[in-house]
């Protein structure tokens, strides 16, 4: 009887003690989960706090250098409007107040354009796409499907950057003559792709880690949103840009 007991015991206790081992991993692994998502949401908030640090730097010198400068000039003309030269000053002021208007155009429109704001990102896109296939000399073909989601301001608006900066490294650099783009929902991605035939990119496919300004600007607001950008190429001499952001992270607050 006694070594019954004993034995039982003995199981009881290395019950207990397996059972404990277990519970003293599942907390350390709890832990380390815990630790890791604190840190990655640390990061992420750093690099959000370093993007606005850095677009309320470019604003403050786009005003100062730009407009500042302008208008200083055009408070010098209107101090001359009673001199002999009046016709040539009055235009000189036309043409620097026209230069001001686009410029601020171009400060809003950098940060964000109204239309984002005021009817979301499937119009802001077509309204950008329509503005790049005025300057763009060769085919631009678009189709954007969008309007079925109640999309959050924020990752939208890095969205709508990262595909500006995008297109206009295609316009400027690759010397494309036709440009293929389309933005879509899959099932748990808001998808972009973007084709053109111009010149390939220097970097290996699949990588963005170059240096640039534009391209890194790219990778900072993709790491913001939590995208995925893959660049490949195809048989037919296609450079294709593919950009995924999870649905999730794109859909507003209150959804």
């Amino acid at each position: 009887m006694d070594t019954q007991t004993s034995t039982h015991n003995i199981y009881l206790i290395i019950s207990l003690a397996f059972f404990t081992v277990l519970l003293l991993l599942f907390i350390v692994s709890l832990y380390r989960l815990l630790d890791y998502r604190i840190r990655s949401y640390k990061q992420r908030l750093q690099r959000e706090i370093e993007w606005v640090d850095k677009e309320r730097g470019r604003l403050s010198a786009d005003l100062h250098d730009e407009v500042g400068s302008n208008l200083a000039t055009i408070a010098i003309l209107l101090q001359r409007i009673d001199s002999v030269n009046f016709e040539e000053n009055q235009q000189r002021m036309i043409h620097l107040l026209d230069t001001q208007r686009q410029k601020l155009k171009e400060i809003v429109y950098g940060w964000a354009p109204p239309l984002l704001h005021s009817q979301g990102l499937e119009l802001a896109l077509v309204d950008l796409l329509e503005d790049m296939r005025a300057l763009h000399t060769g085919k631009l073909n678009y189709e954007v499907r969008l309007n079925n989601k109640n999309l959050d301001m924020v990752p939208s608006m890095h969205l709508f950057l990262i595909v500006k900066e995008v297109l206009t490294n295609i316009l400027k650099h690759a010397g494309a003559g036709l440009i293929r783009f389309k933005a879509y929902y899959s099932t748990k991605w808001l998808m972009v792709e973007i084709e053109n035939d111009g010149k390939r990119f220097s970097w290996p496919a699949g990588r963005l880690t170059v240096a640039g300004n534009g391209l890194q600007n790219i990778k900072n607001r993709a790491e913001v949103i939590d995208a995925a950008i893959d660049i490949s190429y195809s048989k037919q001499g296609l450079t294709i840009w593919k950009i995924q952001v999870p649905i999730k992270k794109m859909l507003a607050k209150d959804v």
